[in-house]
């Protein structure tokens, strides 16, 4: 049987870092920022696509498909 942090650890191997979706004022203000800078990748799943931002030492997910507006996450950095 496996401990309980190697548990932990294999299912964020998995499933990778925690995100954070950002809303109000702080969308905005992302938004502001990810319209003046390119993505440094791109994927398309044929439904949605995902543009990856690096700001200021943060990594942005923008997902565009899944609502009108673009889903923003920052994606936290351990």
């Amino acid at each position: 049987m496996r401990s309980k942090e190697e548990a932990t650890a294999f299912i964020k191997s998995i499933m990778g870092p925690n995100r954070r979706q950002l809303f109000d004022k702080e969308y905005k203000d992302i938004m502001f920022l990810l319209k003046l800078t390119d993505p440094y990748h791109s994927s398309n799943n044929q439904r949605t696509w995902t543009d990856e931002y690096k700001i200021a030492g943060k990594i942005y997910h923008v997902t565009y498909g899944l609502e009108d507006d673009p889903v923003i996450e920052e994606v936290e950095t351990e």
